[in-house]
């Protein structure tokens, strides 16, 4: 059974009916899986065991809203999952990351301030269509649909 990771309830991240029709297991903050009322929600704790994966939420700043962002340890995989916040005290705290998952204005403000992500690949999304990203050559920028290929020894 997949698992469905949320950072936060605005719609370019959540919708109610695709969380309804799937049979996933769903972790996210509380005022979105409150609209959830079935046995798929997983309690938001300080770390999840679930489906072999150790998952570490972070509360991220975000609008003003109840905002994540995850560490998810799986297998021998270490990824970090921004969702939409705009601080990187968070995400330039973690060490040792195989993918680290950057929104573009994040790493802008990451690049501005000198500061290094310690992740073997970063993987930038939430950005536009044909979006450049600066100062980021080792990136990845997939487009949409876009899957690649990876293994780790």
């Amino acid at each position: 059974q997949a698992v469905l990771l949320i950072t936060h309830g605005h719609l370019d991240h959540f919708d109610l009916t695709v969380a309804r029709d799937k049979f996933w297991r769903i972790l996210g903050p509380r005022n979105v899986t409150r609209k959830l009322t079935d046995a798929r929600i997983i309690v938001l704790d300080s770390l999840v065991y679930v489906q072999g994966m150790r998952i570490y939420p972070i509360a991220t700043p975000h609008s003003g809203i109840e905002h994540y962002s995850y560490r998810v340890q799986w297998g021998r995989w270490q990824l970090y999952f921004v969702g939409d916040t705009d601080d990187p005290k968070a995400l330039l705290a973690q060490s040792d990351l195989d993918y680290a998952f950057v929104t573009p204005w994040l790493w802008q403000k990451v690049r501005s301030r000198g500061a290094r992500i310690d992740a073997h690949h970063i993987v930038i999304y939430h950005h536009k269509t044909n979006e450049r990203v600066t100062g980021c050559a080792d990136c990845w920028i997939p487009k949409q649909g876009e899957t690649r290929n990876t293994s780790k020894n």
